[in-house]
């Protein structure tokens, strides 16, 4: 099959075809005159030619467009691709010097990276309920494990009253602790301040010391 073209100046002067005439068979008949844009021009196969020829030959024997498209589809074939030759570019993938099996590659090794990491958020978070869940535990009072740092095996460190935590805080300090270690001992264990609210400190151990103690003696 022939590469040549031909513009609408070409067909008037090759088929008498007026260039006006030929751009309305072009359009009514794309069908059977595939025509293609290079620039600003529309060129067609030189095989056109006679298409263009018979098309002007039924219409000055009387056809209407419908009767001319009849005898056109019973005797041209139709042709729906450009004829004129482009070359054509191979489909890349959408990253530049990467083909596609390489991308989908690196998906897949994205997607395992995610999945790892959705394993060990859930993992903390795990870890995080159940902490949360004994602490909630303690605070509503339920049984927890029973222990203390220094103290009595089995001694409950829940609920306690004012004469249990100075107890506990004198007997500690006993047993040769200082009031840091104490306050240390109380915190691991769970013992609530006497006032219920903060946390155990060196300070609030002194105190009990000084007034519990000391005056008791």
């Amino acid at each position: 099959m022939s590469n040549k073209t031909v513009g609408y100046a070409e067909i008037e002067e090759a088929t008498g075809v007026p260039a006006v005439t030929a751009r309305r068979y072009a359009m009514t008949f794309k069908r059977w005159l595939p025509g293609k844009t290079i620039g600003r021009a529309t060129r067609f196969p030189v095989s056109t030619l006679d298409t263009f020829t018979g098309i002007r030959a039924l219409f000055e024997a009387g056809k209407t467009t419908s009767e001319v498209r009849e005898e056109l589809a019973a005797s041209v074939h139709p042709t729906y691709e450009a004829a004129v030759d482009e070359p054509t570019q191979p489909v890349t993938a959408a990253v530049p010097g990467i083909e596609l099996p390489a991308l989908l590659v690196l998906g897949d090794r994205f997607v395992s990276a995610l999945e790892r990491i959705a394993l060990a958020l859930e993992g903390v978070a795990a870890k995080r309920a159940v902490e949360a869940s004994e602490v909630g535990e303690r605070v509503k009072g339920h049984p927890e494990a029973e222990t203390s740092l220094v103290g009595h095996p089995g001694a409950s460190v829940l609920s306690k009253s004012r004469a249990e935590i100075v107890g506990e805080v004198v007997r500690l300090h006993n047993a040769g602790l200082g009031a840091y270690a104490i306050a240390s001992a109380m915190r691991r264990a769970g013992w609530p301040t006497l006032s219920g609210r903060g946390q155990w400190g060196k300070g609030s151990v002194a105190r009990i010391l000084k007034n519990e103690v000391d005056h008791g003696e």
